[in-house]
C-alpha cells in the first residue's frame, strides 16, 4: 500500500537556481523557497515567521526550473518530500528532509517580467 506523501508550497526563490548533473548526465536544479507564516499571538499582537525550504527538481522539471528560477521570482511548487541520510566523517547520524518538485508553476511577483506570467510547467 502506497502512503500518500504530497505537498503544496507558494514562495519566492531565496536564491537563484543551482544545476548540476548527475554521474549519468541528468540535470538537478537545486533552489531555496522562502515562504512567510503571519498569526496572531495570543496578546494579539501580530508574528511574522520566514521559513527556507530546500527544493529539488529532476528531468522536466529540472529543466524548467534551470531557465526560470531566479532570486525573488515567485513559485508554487507541487511535489513529494523525501529524507536524505549521510554519516558525518566521524561518524554521527545526520539526515534532512527536502521537497522534491514534480510540477513547477510561476506567479506574478516582484519579478513578474523574468517569470512569463501564468505559464505552467
Amino acid at each position: 500500500m502506497n502512503l500518500l506523501n504530497q505537498f503544496i508550497m507558494e514562495g519566492v526563490c531565496a536564491e537563484d537556481v543551482e544545476v548540476t548533473l548527475t554521474p549519468t548526465g541528468s540535470k538537478v536544479a537545486m533552489i531555496k523557497v522562502s515562504v512567510e507564516r503571519n498569526y496572531r499571538r495570543n496578546d494579539g499582537t501580530l508574528e511574522n515567521e520566514l521559513y527556507v525550504f530546500d527544493i529539488e527538481g529532476y528531468g522536466a522539471s529540472a529543466e524548467v526550473m534551470g531557465k526560470l528560477c531566479k532570486k525573488g521570482v515567485c513559485v508554487r511548487i507541487v511535489g513529494r518530500l523525501s529524507q536524505k541520510r549521510w554519516k558525518t566523517t566521524d561518524g554521527k547520524s545526520c539526515s534532512k528532509v527536502v521537497g522534491i518538485a514534480e510540477h513547477v508553476d510561476f506567479k506574478k511577483g516582484k519579478t513578474e517580467e523574468e517569470t512569463d506570467e501564468g505559464r505552467t510547467f
